[in-house]
């Protein structure tokens, strides 16, 4: 693309606000030039973004862009390096930063609460080495937190500086300082000092190198972001400039880019997070978030320039996983939230049939010998015809027997309710003519989602909930809730719990985000007790998006009769043209470590290829 533009015009221009419009302009200009470059062609150097999703839980994603302006995820969005480490083995704030050696090195906050950072090294972005906690205020028993560290080298010192933004406990109203420390190799650190206090309360210290100058952009709490100078990076920094954003900005990380200046900004007080500023000469800042484009759920991140060789490795295999053909669903039709059981020598499949817009009206049932042919044996429950409490939104159903009955729990209009049969299939009946469970101001969230546990020493439980997750011990009668709820919510959870038992321990699975997003996914804890409390493992997301496969959660697990042997029945989004709306049943191994840890699953393996016998119970 060729922009004709007479820039002696524009920068001859007085008049201050058709100064400032001409400036824009010429901005805008030649970013519609970058963006109008052929993308694989366009440079050898491009721009690395490090980034992280919601709370920090599943760790490190790396984003890139040709341009610095449009960005797009790299492994179609996976996480490439999980949080093991500090007060709550989260990834928020990451900092990714190359050294002299080509050494990428990372640094992040680890908890809301805590006085360690975390760190781990990579040389290619894909092998990383095992995360530490570097406690970098142990030596300051009131430090109560640690946030948004970041790495610099200091060339004239020849070693590397780490700084951060600490409170102290027993400060009232909480005042913010950046404090800092020096490693020459990420092993042994210097004690921390105090960095930087410009004589207010400040956060997010970011530092930019730029003719002979070292500007640390910083958000002056509850107001607004400012920049100050030195001479050498370690300071002192002074000399603050006027504030040109509101308190709703923070997390800035700055950058060259041409003849002028870009600094990316988290807008933590809106859904559509990180935004963009542009300055020609650091005296002016404009927001041009509209000229830029950012992957969903970007947040506080860093960005760095590399060559685009680095990045291929990562970009062809998200190509190669994409130009798999996923295997097939394993149910005709579009169905979703498969509820999985075993009753005498067949197994049985409960779905949601989809509906747009999720306005589905019935439940029917499947049944296989083998885990591979499938018979649709019909319709069970229609909410229009057989319930008087609800009419549309039959969703995500639950199967337990008990004693020769069949108890049939599900949800309709956001309520829970329950019907009865002597067999799995057939025609089943509303057991109460009203809900079992709804909603409430004391135990929030929707009541969606049931499932049943039987314990093997006989109590029976019913969890359910989106957004929390709450268990009732039911009595005998399988129909009459024992007590109150218990609220155990693991972190992340969302909705979709599933719960087993295995050698002695408790597995509590559950899907994570939207069921319309991309990254639904499916995570797990365990627990000594069917009541909690959840211990959430590291890394515990094992079922996840990959190539066309995405949307994968929502799920079952079924355990073959007289074996170890497992597997997980989830939906995904439809191939092709499937949405949060239109889904298909699918199923994939599931596998545990030696110490009962459960193995991430793959979504495009064949589970049983063609002419397969499958799993046939042998009683």
């Amino acid at each position: 693309m060729f922009v004709a533009v007479n820039l002696t015009e524009l920068m001859n221009i007085h008049r201050p606000s058709l100064r400032s419009a001409a400036m824009v302009l010429l901005h805008l200009l030649l970013a519609a030039a970058c963006v109008a470059q052929p993308a694989k062609n366009s440079a050898e150097e491009c721009y690395l973004m490090a980034t992280f999703r919601n709370n920090g839980e599943d760790g490190l994603h790396l984003q890139w862009s040709t341009n610095a302006y449009q960005w797009q995820t790299l492994l179609d969005d996976r996480s490439v390096l999980a949080p093991t480490v500090g007060e709550s083995k989260i990834m928020r704030d990451p900092c990714l930063y190359q050294g002299p050696d080509g050494t990428f090195h990372l640094v992040w906050t680890t908890s809301w609460m805590g006085k360690t950072i975390g760190y781990a090294s990579s040389k290619d972005l894909m092998t990383w080495t095992e995360p530490v906690a570097i406690p970098v205020m142990a030596d300051m028993p009131n430090c109560k937190l640690c946030w948004a560290p970041e790495i610099r080298y200091d060339a004239r010192n020849k070693n590397y500086l780490i700084y951060w933004s600490s409170s102290l406990t027993d400060e009232k109203p909480e005042y913010w300082r950046t404090y800092a420390c020096t490693t020459t190799d990420f092993k042994t650190f210097t004690k921390a000092k105090m960095f930087f206090d410009p004589g207010h309360s400040q956060i997010d210290a970011s530092i930019l190198e730029a003719d002979g100058k070292f500007l640390l952009f910083y958000k002056h709490s509850w107001q607004g972001n400012r920049f100050a100078a030195a001479d050498k990076l370690e300071g002192p920094y002074t000399n603050s400039s006027p504030m040109f954003s509101d308190e709703g900005w923070e997390g800035g990380w700055p950058m060259r880019l041409g003849g002028g200046y870009l600094l990316y900004l988290d807008h933590f007080k809106s859904r559509d997070r990180m935004g963009l500023w542009y300055s020609k000469e650091l005296s002016s800042w404009s927001n041009i978030t509209a000229q830029a484009s950012f992957p969903r759920g970007t947040l506080h991140c860093s960005v760095l320039k590399v060559k685009r060789a680095l990045l291929e490795p990562l970009i062809e295999q998200a190509e190669r996983e994409r130009a798999i053909t996923p295997p097939k669903p394993i149910l005709e039709g579009h169905t979703a939230d498969p509820h999985v059981s075993v009753f005498d020598d067949t197994y049985y499949i409960y779905p949601t049939s989809d509906k747009n817009e999720w306005k589905t009206t019935d439940f029917s049932a499947w049944s296989s010998k083998d885990l591979v042919h499938w018979k649709n044996e019909g319709m069970i429950l229609d909410v229009t015809k057989d319930l008087k409490w609800a009419n549309l939104r039959a969703w995500a159903p639950a199967m337990i027997r008990r004693d020769g009955t069949y108890y049939f729990y599900f949800c309709a209009d956001a309520k829970i309710g329950v019907a009865t049969n002597s067999a799995p299939t057939g025609r089943f009946k509303d057991a109460l003519d009203r809900p079992l469970i709804t909603s409430s101001k004391e135990y929030p969230g929707q009541a969606i989602d049931p499932f049943a546990f039987m314990d093997d020493d006989g109590p029976a439980y019913l969890y359910y909930g989106q957004g929390n997750l709450y268990a009732y011990k039911l009595k005998p009668d399988m129909l009459t809730l024992d007590g109150p709820p218990k609220k155990m919510t693991p972190r992340r959870f969302n909705e979709g719990i599933w719960v087993f038992k295995r050698n002695g321990l408790y597995y509590f699975m559950w899907s994570e985000n939207d069921a319309r997003d991309p990254r639904y996914q499916v995570a797990y804890g365990t627990s000594k007790s069917p009541l909690g409390p959840i211990e959430v493992p590291p890394d515990n997301v094992i079922l996840q998006q990959r190539g066309q496969a995405v949307g994968t959660a929502h799920h079952g697990v079924v355990n073959v009769p007289g074996t170890d042997r497992w597997y997980i029945i989830y939906h995904r989004h439809a191939i092709p043209d499937g949405n949060g709306y239109t889904r298909q049943t699918c199923i994939t191994r599931m596998e545990f470590t030696a110490d009962g840890r459960i193995k991430k699953s793959d979504p495009l393996e064949v589970t049983f290829p063609e002419g397969a016998k499958g799993e046939p119970i042998k009683r």
